[in-house]
């Protein structure tokens, strides 16, 4: 912007002093005289036009006879005043040439400049376009990453719903057969309890029928001894009756 501003600016514009080449149609530059000539040419052309000036107008070129002479040298002044007629009308088509050809290089430095602005301009708007392209395929690789990302991510929080749905599952399977187990060791503890208790029962059954069969052995003992005992004292009291008559 700074170039298209200097570009623009009236210092940027060609100065009419410095004249730059004219490109014809044909392509090929017009070359100018150096100063020097280019200011003898122009001295020259300023003398001419002054003499031009200073001459006074001529006579008639029709031949006069009052002025007493002849036609040769009436006819001196005519041609000489036609040859300046077209020294003139040759310098006034030099000074055309001239003013059409600054014309022309005023234009083509116009023309120039108009075209470096357009070239700039042009320039400055593919930049841009450059630019904005540049920042759309990074834009767009950056959604593509996050378009990435988040797929990954949905990946990963699929599999993460499907393992916590799974974990779930299997937790509650678990939990329901530990549920079951925990029953079942319930029953088996209530059924063990009543074994228990009926065992026992039994084992005070029994307790009761063995000190009633130790009563009864100990009874019976004490029979034997008993019969025992009363017969030895009815084989002693034999003994003794036996004795006694002898």
């Amino acid at each position: 912007m700074q170039l298209q501003a200097t570009m623009n600016s009236p210092a940027a514009a060609p100065k009419p002093d410095v004249l730059p080449s004219v490109q014809p149609v044909g392509g090929v530059p017009m070359s100018y005289p150096p100063p020097e000539e280019e200011f003898a040419l122009q001295h020259e052309q300023n003398t001419e036009i002054g003499k031009d000036r200073s001459i006074k107008p001529s006579t008639p070129s029709t031949p006069s006879n009052r002025t007493g002479k002849s036609a040769t040298d009436v006819g001196k002044p005519v041609e000489k005043h036609a040859t300046k007629n077209r020294h003139q009308q040759l310098l006034d088509k030099i000074n055309r040439l001239e003013a059409a050809l600054l014309q022309a290089q005023n234009q083509n430095a116009t023309n120039e400049r108009l075209a470096t602005q357009h070239a700039q301009r042009a320039l400055f708007a593919e930049k841009d376009v450059l630019q904005m392209k540049r920042e759309t395929l990074t834009r767009t690789s950056e959604l593509k990453g996050q378009g990435v990302h988040r797929q990954r991510l949905e990946k990963e929080t699929k599999r993460l719903q499907a393992a916590l749905k799974q974990d779930k599952s299997t937790r509650e399977t678990k939990m329901r057969q530990c549920q079951i187990a925990l029953d079942q060791t319930e029953r088996r503890a209530r059924h063990l309890e009543k074994e228990n208790a009926q065992l026992r029962a039994a084992l005070q059954k029994q307790g009761e029928l063995l000190q009633v069969l130790d009563r009864q052995v100990e009874h019976a003992q004490a029979m034997q001894l008993f019969s025992i005992m009363e017969e030895d004292f009815d084989n002693l009291v034999v003994d003794l009756r036996r004795s006694g008559r002898e």
